[in-house]
């Protein structure tokens, strides 16, 4: 086998050992004090709106994790993730209490 070949097949692994995977959403929603069920929803509550924008972001924070592995996860579209993650990063710079709240969960 080729080096290279070898070396992008390791890559391809390892980024797949890190997708999320609906048992990782159980783990999120608790962390995130909220129901897998509220995740899932289209409920449009700005607790709820918050909490899955903080799950994109924490879903994206992981290695290899693309916007399209997380879409299929939450049942939304790619634009839907990008939304969330904007809303994400605007609360992050003018939401104290956001924040503090990621920024705990995310340890």
């Amino acid at each position: 086998m080729h080096i290279f070949a070898a070396k992008n097949n390791e890559n391809t692994m390892q980024a797949k050992a890190h997708k999320p995977n609906r048992k990782s959403l159980d783990s999120l929603a608790a962390r995130l004090e909220v129901t897998k069920e509220d995740l899932l929803s289209h409920c449009r509550k700005a607790e709820l709106v918050d909490a899955r924008s903080m799950a994109v972001a924490l879903l994206m924070s992981r290695p290899g994790v693309r916007q399209q592995d997380v879409a299929p996860l939450l049942d939304i579209s790619q634009a839907a993730v990008s939304k969330l993650l904007a809303r994400h990063n605007g609360l992050m710079r003018t939401d104290k209490a956001y924040k503090e709240r990621y920024e705990a969960i995310s340890r």
